[in-house]
């Protein structure tokens, strides 16, 4: 499977399962995915020219993380 991938996508898969040991949850969501992808420069810049706020954005999605199942 990571043949098919760059290695920008091989990262964020990468903190995206790392996120999810820190939250003790027993799978890596798309929630996982998101908050990875929200900790690049790129994705970040992107939404701040939609003008959506970094850190509430971050808030919602540590809220979100925290309810997860945990093991």
């Amino acid at each position: 499977v990571s043949r098919s991938y760059n290695l920008s996508a091989l990262i964020a898969l990468e903190q995206a399962y790392e996120l999810a040991g820190q939250f003790k949850n027993p799978e890596v969501t798309a929630t996982h995915l998101f908050a990875s992808l929200m900790s690049t420069t790129q994705v970040s810049l992107a939404f701040a020219r939609l003008g959506i706020d970094k850190q509430k954005m971050n808030e919602s999605l540590g809220g979100m993380l925290a309810k997860l199942p945990k093991v």
